[in-house]
């Protein structure tokens, strides 16, 4: 009897933890590959390595010593390496991009450049995007921006060369992968302390419009950024996602910050500029999945 009993748990086991792998691999990535390891994803990789992810960076300086204290190995980004890229494209199982343009190229040359690698992986994996909010364009009314909003904007090349990226990302869902692409505002970076005082810094004494004083401003803290990929890793949620801590007035923000560190506050003037950007980032893909916010007010950020 006692031998029946532990050979029906057993099997209860086996099927228990066939079904739970799965998902624990998709929560917890096993092998990463990041494609730009700069202030956010060196935060991406030191995160994901500490919790025992296998991770790649991508580079074009394989001189870049500083590159190794994040991650377990270096990859050359070009197709004179093309045996060796195809090699750890068909290990990993999520890829990371986070790709600054630099001097005269584009966010849209970038992503065709990486697209044409990543969508011969020959297996489905993640692929998170970091996009931005100014793929929305100027929204000078202060009106509540989801990711659904659809009103006529001010498009910008900014706003058009991140568009055309992101619509490569997405294509790439054709090949079987899954695709999420984050929307972020200003970056604040996990390493910095005084956070809030480096924001408002250059602005203590001088003379700026009130019209830029009242418009709403946001930021997405690293860490934010960190806990929401792994959320949306967990509940499966793709597309263009917002990721912006709860927005806030910026003259209230750069005058409770300026009282904080005991330095003068800006001069709010009444010269008036045009088509200042007023808009309040609503992430309601990642608030209607029960996503609770690791830094829901920053104006008490430290």
């Amino acid at each position: 009897m006692y031998s029946f009993l532990k050979l029906v748990l057993f099997a209860v086991l086996s099927v228990l933890s066939a079904q739970l792998v799965p998902c624990l691999s998709y929560v917890i990535p096993q092998r990463m590959l990041i494609i730009g390891c700069g202030n956010l994803g060196s935060d991406v990789a030191c995160h994901f390595k500490n919790a025992g992810t296998h991770i790649t960076a991508t580079t074009t300086n394989i001189s870049n010593a500083k590159l190794y204290q994040y991650v377990d190995d270096v990859l050359l980004f070009n197709d004179d390496n093309k045996h060796k890229l195809k090699k750890t494209l068909s290990e990993i199982d999520h890829v990371f991009i986070s790709v600054v343009p630099k001097e005269h190229n584009t966010y849209e040359n970038i992503a065709n450049n990486i697209a044409k690698y990543v969508e011969n992986i020959p297996k489905r994996v993640h692929i998170a995007y970091i996009s931005s909010v100014s793929a929305y364009g100027t929204i000078t009314n202060g009106d509540e921006v989801d990711e659904y909003y659809n009103k006529s904007t001010i498009f910008n090349s900014r706003a058009l060369d991140l568009l055309c990226a992101e619509n490569i990302m997405q294509n790439l869902q054709s090949n079987g992968h899954s695709v999420s692409i984050f929307r972020p505002q200003a970056l604040l970076s996990s390493k910095s302390a005084n956070n809030d005082l480096s924001m408002v810094k250059w602005a203590s004494g001088k003379r700026l419009p009130k019209t830029y004083g009242d418009a709403y401003m946001g930021v997405s803290h690293h860490d934010e950024i960190i806990k929401a990929y792994k959320w949306c890793l967990k509940k499966n949620i793709e597309g263009v996602i917002n990721i912006n801590n709860p927005p806030f007035i910026r003259r209230t923000f750069f005058d409770t910050v300026c009282d904080k560190y005991k330095i003068p506050r800006p001069m709010w003037v009444d010269d008036k500029i045009q088509n200042v950007d007023n808009k309040r980032i609503v992430c309601k893909k990642l608030i209607d999945s029960g996503y609770e916010f690791l830094i829901p007010d920053v104006m008490n950020l430290r």
